[in-house]
């Protein structure tokens, strides 16, 4: 969703988000030419397979608990976190680590594993088939 479309949808009042998003759709209509980009919110990858580590950013597996934070520690399988958010005094909390899953932002480096799976013996000298997941 578009950063002016997330904004529009923030109007508690019907009849002024209604008018906005025409006036709105009517700008966008005017364009003739070109590629357009806007900007987006931040946009972020869950890495269900990627282990919690100290450094790394994660959230709550369970949608209801929002938010993103960093791993200060993990001992034992209680990860101390604490919330990434700018400007304001937070405290840490733990979270289980099975209750968490890394996620990256837009642009963040991820670098894939690869992960032996089995093999295909085809017999004597014969080449082996290779299949290659990323994971």
């Amino acid at each position: 969703m578009s950063k002016i479309g997330n904004l529009l949808q923030r109007i508690t009042e019907p009849a002024l988000r209604a008018d906005l998003t025409e006036a709105v759709a009517e700008i966008r209509s005017r364009r003739s030419f070109g590629l357009v980009f806007e900007s987006h919110l931040p946009e972020t990858v869950r890495l269900p397979h990627h282990p919690v580590r100290r450094g790394t950013k994660v959230a709550h597996r369970v949608p209801s608990v929002a938010g993103v934070f960093h791993v200060m520690s993990v001992d034992t399988g209680v990860a101390r976190l604490i919330a990434d958010v700018d400007d304001v005094e937070v405290e840490e909390v733990e979270a289980a680590v099975e209750d968490l899953v890394v996620v990256a932002d837009f642009g963040d480096p991820i670098y894939p594993g690869l992960r032996h799976l089995g093999s295909v013996k085809r017999g004597g000298d014969k080449p082996s088939h290779i299949v290659i997941n990323g994971c």
